[in-house]
């Protein structure tokens, strides 16, 4: 009798396991799936200047067979701003979305923009865009000096 009580712990325990891992992998994942792809999961901007804009690019792949749709982004903070120049990708094209960053505290920052396709079942793209702000200068004009 101890061992079918061992038996129905164990598989409780196990069927535990797996629900929390369930709901842990509903965030996000490291893992790409379904036909767009972000080509780079990362952008590396390098050092920037704080509260000023910082161009970057990343792309977007179709490697299906259907056009996808791409019906929204969202950014993790307000300091992105992202161009997308078509919202359908079509097979075996490549879509390239430019952005701007435009950092308000220095610091390292990581920031992401996520794509969402019209296929609802379809999880979000997300790229990441990394750095680091620090305080610019102002530069100074030249001073006129007058020799008499």
């Amino acid at each position: 009798m101890s061992y079918v009580k061992f038996i129905i712990l164990v598989l409780l325990a196990l069927a535990a396991f797996k629900v929390a891992f369930y709901f842990m992998s509903e965030g996000e994942s490291d893992e790409q799936t379904g036909d767009l792809r972000a080509e780079s999961r990362i952008v590396q901007v390098g050092t920037v200047v704080v509260n000023q804009g910082t161009p970057f690019t990343m792309s977007l792949h179709n490697y299906g067979q259907k056009p996808i749709k791409l019906t929204r982004f969202e950014t993790t903070c307000g300091c992105i701003s992202v161009h997308v120049p078509k919202d359908i990708c079509q097979p075996g094209e490549t879509i390239w979305v430019n952005g701007t960053i435009v950092p308000h505290a220095p610091g390292r920052f990581r920031y992401a923009v996520t794509f969402f396709e019209e296929n609802p079942s379809t999880p979000g793209h997300r790229i990441e865009v990394e750095g680091k702000a620090e305080a610019g200068t102002t530069p100074v004009p030249p001073s006129r000096s007058v020799n008499p």
